[in-house]
């Protein structure tokens, strides 16, 4: 599942559909090659399957509520078409190493060899410029100690999109987090090697994958995780037959 997180509605399409102006799967259509793209929109929809149109952002906050609904819906009625694959950890060809944000603890830890299926989600976003915390063979000691991602050091360094990512993580019931930046030793070439060529497999182990799609940097956020930061601009035309 993925989890497209922006200032406003998304122009989004399905890969069994990309003919034609307009189709049912893809919610609306757009004017002019790279002109505005319409949507019509459904008030109240509930259905579990791909919408047939789109939904008026009406809450100034992401709903985490509504999140846990859809993972439902995708476990329930998608099953295994949108089951995260397992991940291979201290086995064979696959990951030797395998590290989460744990939200509940503050810090990152380390799984080296697992039976165990852990249920996470994945962040994806943009570094950019911005100045960031990381993962390195002098600071792991207080990364992964409970609370290291609040102390003083850290906490002045994690960018606002890791910061929001976990606090959604948090609000939704969930426990677990991936992010690159924080669960791979950024300065051990070593390490690099033996998780960089598996990230398909990380996100494809992922429940769900969070996108940053708006942005230009890791400090931008996630617009509606927290109060105030999600201000869409929302042009609506009412049609009335006749």
């Amino acid at each position: 599942m993925h989890l497209a997180i922006t200032d406003g509605p998304l122009d989004f399409s399905t890969a069994r559909n990309r003919r034609g102006p307009w189709s049912a799967e893809r919610a609306g259509f757009r004017v002019g090659s790279v002109g505005t793209f319409l949507s019509f929109l459904e008030d109240g929809g509930t259905s579990p399957w791909l919408p047939k149109r789109g939904r008026m952002i009406e809450n100034a906050q992401i709903n985490p509520d509504l999140i846990s609904k859809w993972i439902r819906s995708c476990e329930t009625v998608h099953r295994s078409e949108c089951a995260p694959l397992p991940l291979q950890i201290g086995y064979g060809s696959g990951l030797k190493v395998f590290r989460l944000i744990d939200v509940t603890k503050g810090c990152v830890v380390e799984i080296s060899r697992s039976d165990k299926q852990y249920r996470y989600f994945a962040l994806s976003y943009i570094w950019g410029r911005a100045e960031q915390v990381r993962l390195l063979t002098t600071n792991r000691h207080i990364l992964m100690h409970p609370g290291g991602l609040q102390y003083p050091t850290s906490a002045k360094l994690l960018p606002k999109t890791i910061q929001d990512a976990i606090d959604l993580v948090r609000t939704a019931g969930e426990q677990y987090l991936w992010v690159d930046s924080l669960c791979l030793l950024q300065d051990d070439p070593n390490d690099m090697a033996l998780s960089i060529p598996f990230m398909d497999m990380i996100y494809r182990g992922a429940s769900v994958t969070i996108i940053a799609a708006s942005g230009r940097d890791a400090n931008s956020g996630l617009p509606g995780v927290q109060p105030g930061s999600r201000q869409a601009k929302q042009d609506v035309e009412e049609v009335v037959p006749g």
